[in-house]
């Protein structure tokens, strides 16, 4: 974890949509290895090659995007109901009082 922070803190940019860009990069990085730990804890037979998101064609694949759809609208919810813009992370214009 202490390599992605100093490649964050290094991580220098003259505008925001390239700053943006590395941290994208970095974040790819970080995923893969989640994935690799993830994967090393189940059963090698079940265990899939790499992480398929769309049009996934195995069951470990698929059970992770079903689970990865319902936190998703478990996270919609609560920031609905804590009458937060759900693109922005901002207050909501709309109010009830």
């Amino acid at each position: 974890m202490e390599i992605y922070r100093e490649m964050i803190k290094k991580s220098e940019a003259k505008s925001l949509e390239l700053f943006r860009r590395r941290l994208t990069g970095i974040e790819g990085k970080h995923t893969q290895t989640y994935y690799k730990q993830i994967f090393a804890l189940f059963p090698e037979n079940l265990r899939p090659e790499k992480r398929e998101g769309f049009m996934a064609y195995d069951g470990m694949n698929n059970l992770f995007n079903l689970a990865y759809e319902i936190l998703a609208w478990k996270i919609y919810k609560a920031l609905v109901k804590a009458k937060l813009e759900t693109l922005f992370g901002i207050p909501s214009l709309e109010s009830d009082g």
